[in-house]
């Protein structure tokens, strides 16, 4: 069974439900507890609770506290932006986030389980907290104005990704860079190795701290800001 909301409302508590009436347009909330945005939605999401996804062709702006209860699909032309009434609201994904067209945090903290999955398609702008419990994969664009991102498992910026960063970024494990990785100011901390593929580079007032080795195929900038504690590291003569 499916429960049809009118377009351009607040939305509160989400769950499965039996028959309701069903109008013209607006978001589905399905038998499985998926929560399906369609492409002429343009909607403003309260306190919520998905029990299962939430698929997005459309926009969506969440502004309360909210828990989606598996992964954030954003589709070929959805967006959805993070704009909390107060810094203290939070949104919780219990998967993954997928994003293949727009993901804003604006205001507010993200906590994400799984991993992030930024495609070709794909561009995340984060301007407040993110904290990642899984991987980030990045294969398009990513950028960072403010406060924390913080990574539990591994940095993958592929061939095709963009990451540049004026604020903090936590990995647990490795970096792997493959094309363009920018910090300008801020701090960079890695708790394993990093691998660079691409062009990294490390601008005045930035600070890197690698705990395992730098290696290093491709082109380095800004050496004399990384501190690397492994037994090997490209920088090693290039501080300059």
């Amino acid at each position: 069974m499916k429960r049809l909301f009118p377009l351009a409302i607040a939305l509160t508590l989400f769950t499965a439900c039996g028959d309701d009436d069903q109008g013209p347009s607006g978001p589905v909330i399905d038998e499985n507890g998926n929560l399906n945005i369609i492409a002429s939605d343009s909607i403003i999401i309260g306190s919520s609770q998905i029990l299962n996804d939430i698929n997005v062709n459309g926009a969506i702006t969440i502004t309360e506290s909210s828990t989606i209860g598996n992964n954030l699909n954003i589709n070929e032309g959805g967006r959805v932006y993070i704009q909390m009434n107060t810094p203290t609201d939070t949104l919780w994904v219990d998967g993954d986030m997928n994003i293949n067209h727009q993901l804003e945090i604006r205001n507010g903290t993200v906590l994400l389980t799984g991993n992030l999955n930024n495609n070709s398609d794909g561009q995340v702008l984060i301007a407040d907290a993110l904290y990642i419990g899984g991987d980030v994969n990045n294969n398009n664009i990513l950028t960072q104005s403010a406060d924390t991102l913080s990574i539990e498992g591994t940095l993958n910026n592929n061939s095709g990704g963009y990451i540049y960063s004026t604020s903090v970024i936590e990995v647990g494990k490795d970096l792997n860079n493959n094309d363009i990785f920018e910090i300008s100011g801020g701090t960079l901390s890695v708790g394993g190795d990093m691998n660079n593929n691409g062009g990294a580079n490390f601008s005045t007032n930035n600070t890197t701290f690698i705990r395992g080795n730098l290696m290093n195929s491709g082109t380095i900038s800004g050496c004399n800001l990384i501190n690397v504690e492994g037994e090997n590291n490209a920088c090693s003569g290039l501080e300059e």
